[in-house]
């Protein structure tokens, strides 16, 4: 994050205080150092825009690979926060997108959200493998744009909701990959 866009602990609660709503954080995955928290912050905002582009471009692929970046952080996320996080590491655990939807069922996601991330998996495993062997056209994930397009949002909003704590002291704010939220 460039410089100038970067607030200060004190404008980010007045700016978030101002709209009449309460500070609540969210911690991220362990494994996230103060040099890591910035550059995800950066990038999941910008996965979020290169998936909208490559979409609106007919890289599908890459929209589905996009959206999978982002879904993976919020599921890791939820897992460490619910204490189902033990011996896994984004950066070197190599578990699959599947593997991770299924740990997190266990730790109590909810079902109805569990199948819509499998749709998204089934999908992109589905859309991927059966165009190359000419099963479907390339531009066929357009029929399901609108299904696939709200679980990014909806799995950050659902993780929020589930996880974050109301923010008791500024003080306590600067653990590598805190999210704050206002809710």
């Amino acid at each position: 994050m460039a410089d100038e866009h970067q607030l200060t602990t004190e404008q980010m609660l007045a700016e978030g205080g101002a709209s009449g709503k309460v500070p609540f954080v969210v911690n991220s995955i362990p494994e996230i150092t103060f040099s890591d928290s910035e550059k995800i912050a950066d990038r999941l905002a910008e996965i979020t825009e290169r998936a909208k582009n490559a979409y609106a471009s007919g890289f599908y692929v890459e929209y589905l690979s996009l959206m999978l970046l982002y879904l993976e952080m919020w599921l890791r996320i939820f897992l460490n926060a619910k204490g189902h996080y033990a011996g896994l590491n984004i950066k070197t655990d190599k578990k699959t997108f599947g593997a991770l939807i299924g740990d997190c069922e266990r730790a109590g996601m909810a079902a109805d959200l569990v199948e819509e991330l499998r749709f998204v998996n089934s999908t992109r495993i589905s859309y991927i493998h059966k165009y190359l062997t000419s099963a479907h056209e390339y531009d066929s994930l357009v029929a399901h744009k609108p299904r696939l397009s709200v679980v990014p949002p909806r799995l950050a909003h659902y993780v929020i909701e589930q996880v974050a704590v109301p923010m008791s002291d500024k003080a306590a704010l600067g653990r590598p990959g805190q999210i704050v939220v206002f809710r």
